[in-house]
């Protein structure tokens, strides 16, 4: 019965472990997403601000399929800024980049509702 504890205890702790390396590294250096990805989201594919064409196509989070994403952007859905990492925000139920220029945005992309965050053109 102790080996058993012991064991389940082992297995317990290496799991909370694995899941802790795991969450830090889906979330960049700064615990939040890698900010590269923000300005050069073609070579990101898979991480989060990367295209995708479905969320079997993230290695984290979801696709978000609308224009605002550019038809196909890997991210987080969220309810506000709190639900998404430090370095982006909570617009249309998905965390975008942060920004306070256009320039800060990828290709494609403008710094939207008053500044804030990067959007694809042609989203609302």
């Amino acid at each position: 019965m102790h080996s058993n504890r012991v064991a389940l205890t082992s297995l317990a702790f290496a799991c909370f472990a694995l899941a802790s390396v795991l969450s830090t590294q889906a979330c960049g250096s700064d615990g939040g997403a890698d900010i590269f990805c923000r300005e050069q989201p073609g070579e990101c594919a898979g991480e989060i601000g990367g295209e995708c064409q479905s969320t079997d196509d993230c290695f984290d989070g979801t696709c978000c399929p609308d224009k605002n994403c550019g038809d196909g952007m890997c991210t987080y859905f969220c309810d506000d800024d709190f639900d998404c990492p430090e370095t982006m925000g909570c617009e249309h139920g998905f965390c975008f980049f942060l920004c306070e220029r256009d320039e800060d945005c990828g290709p494609g992309q403008s710094c939207e509702h008053g500044k804030t965050i990067c959007e694809y053109e042609g989203g609302d």
